[in-house]
């Protein structure tokens, strides 16, 4: 049994389930929501590719289709317990194009909603 807890479980395994894409990836929790069974949780994960350019934006229309090696939302479904962790993860929603801020130039990404449940 482990001491880590299992919101720190789940995020790093989202995050490894995403790793080796060629940008900057961040995952948050977003809320939860409990019954006397279920509970279900979401998880915000950000995917900044870079500064606005043309070959910024192709690579994230690859990142944002449904399917395809370089799917996000794919990626995080092949294995929907990640690895027996959680009952089940589903990509609720994303967001299109969305301009982050940094230190040094506004970024080009955007967000995806995993909905995990557990039993």
């Amino acid at each position: 049994m482990t001491d880590t807890p299992l919101p720190t479980r789940i995020r790093r395994a989202l995050e490894a389930t995403v790793k080796d894409l060629d940008a900057r990836v961040t995952v948050a929790p977003a809320g939860a929501e409990y019954d006397s069974r279920v509970t279900r949780a979401d998880y915000d994960i950000t995917v900044i590719v870079g500064i606005d350019t043309e070959e910024a934006r192709e690579y994230l229309d690859a990142l944002l289709t449904d399917d395809g090696q370089r799917s996000v939302r794919a990626r995080l479904q092949t294995d929907a317990t990640l690895g027996g962790l959680v009952s089940d993860i589903t990509v609720t929603k994303r967001s299109g194009y969305r301009t982050y801020p940094t230190a040094d130039r506004p970024q080009l990404g955007a967000t995806w909603v995993a909905t995990i449940t557990t039993f």
